[in-house]
């Protein structure tokens, strides 16, 4: 399952440099596994920390920015998402 489509079933994703902390990659690692419906991915983009759901996003240069776990609990399974509810299992996780 892509990103996007992930997106529609009301996930939040959430995306940090390479370079970030290991003791943040920690935090994010934490907040998101202990949820149902949320992507953690390194990628290349121009903020530390960017996390998107269906029409939204924020960037914020540390996890312990306290709009991190805000913006969780306002989008994850958010009614702005086309398809809330639908599940997102059987994906595939791949770590390097």
């Amino acid at each position: 399952m892509d990103t996007v489509h992930s997106l529609e079933h009301g996930a939040v994703s959430v995306t940090y440099q390479p370079g970030l902390s290991g003791d943040q990659v920690k935090t994010l690692n934490d907040l998101t596994h202990a949820r149902r419906y949320t992507l953690l991915s390194p990628l290349q983009q121009p903020s530390p920390i960017i996390l998107s759901a269906c029409g939204v996003q924020l960037s914020v240069d540390k996890a312990s920015d306290t709009r991190v776990v805000a913006f969780l609990n306002k989008y994850e399974q958010a009614s702005t998402a086309p398809e809330p509810g639908a599940p997102c299992t059987g994906g595939v996780t791949v770590t390097s």
